[in-house]
């Protein structure tokens, strides 16, 4: 190990440093702290995409809508960078994906998957790969009956999911207040391309955690998209 340590060291230029347990303590945010640091230089999301080439990512982008909670952000993250999808939008009034809870809940997948922060409703669609416009599909997570009962757009079971665009959006709200009015409005933009996916619960079950329903989404996703490639 110390061996690789010390080619890291070089190949990478990183300085490494023994401190003193307490001063770790007086630096952590964490009560008992593991006994390793780390002051990195936040990526730009252009150099992340240049190294994520390697992992062929697929055409998802997933936009975060009111995730107020850095747990679970973080973890919306290191599903995103698993999968891989091409990028995370953040909208604006979501909690910081760089904050130290959002951070471990990502696992580093910070560093693996292209994170636009901060972002307007009204620039989202700037974000999304221009020669895809004719056929990018948007799926909105949800569960509310009222939403799902609203007859402007369509509702269908992620286990129903069939059809699939050259990119593909799916936006996710936070547990607390859900998706926004700007989502659906946005959805919108797409016409018939754009419909409410919901995951059917057993009854007496309001909704599930944020991430474990974005996962079985998005794998879903991932599963039709792959399929579609070997049908090519």
């Amino acid at each position: 190990m110390s061996a690789e340590v010390a080619k890291a060291q070089i190949e990478l230029k990183t300085k490494i440093y023994k401190v003193p347990q307490h001063d770790l303590k007086t630096w952590s945010s964490l009560v008992t702290p593991p006994g390793l640091m780390a002051l990195f230089e936040r990526p730009k999301p252009q150099d992340v995409q240049r190294q994520q080439k390697a992992t062929f990512p697929l055409p998802i982008t997933v936009v975060c809508d009111n995730i107020r909670e850095p747990n679970n952000l973080g973890s919306i993250i290191r599903t995103c960078a698993a999968l891989p999808c091409s990028q995370v939008v953040v909208t604006h009034g979501c909690c910081d994906p760089w904050e130290s809870k959002a951070l471990r809940g990502g696992c580093g997948g910070q560093f693996r998957v292209p994170i636009q922060e901060n972002v307007n409703w009204k620039d989202v669609a700037m974000h999304i790969p221009p020669e895809t416009a004719e056929d990018c599909h948007i799926f909105i997570a949800e569960n509310k009956a009222d939403k799902l009962s609203d007859e402007s757009f369509s509702s269908i079971n992620y286990a129903e999911l069939k059809q699939t665009g050259a990119h593909n959006i799916l936006i996710i709200g936070g547990e607390s207040h859900g998706v926004s009015d700007d989502a659906y409005n946005f959805m919108k933009l797409v016409g018939d391309k754009g419909k409410c996916v919901y995951i059917p619960l057993a009854m007496g079950s309001d909704s599930l955690n944020v991430t474990s329903a974005l996962t079985l989404i998005l794998f879903e996703i991932r599963r039709q998209l792959l399929e579609k490639i070997e049908l090519e």
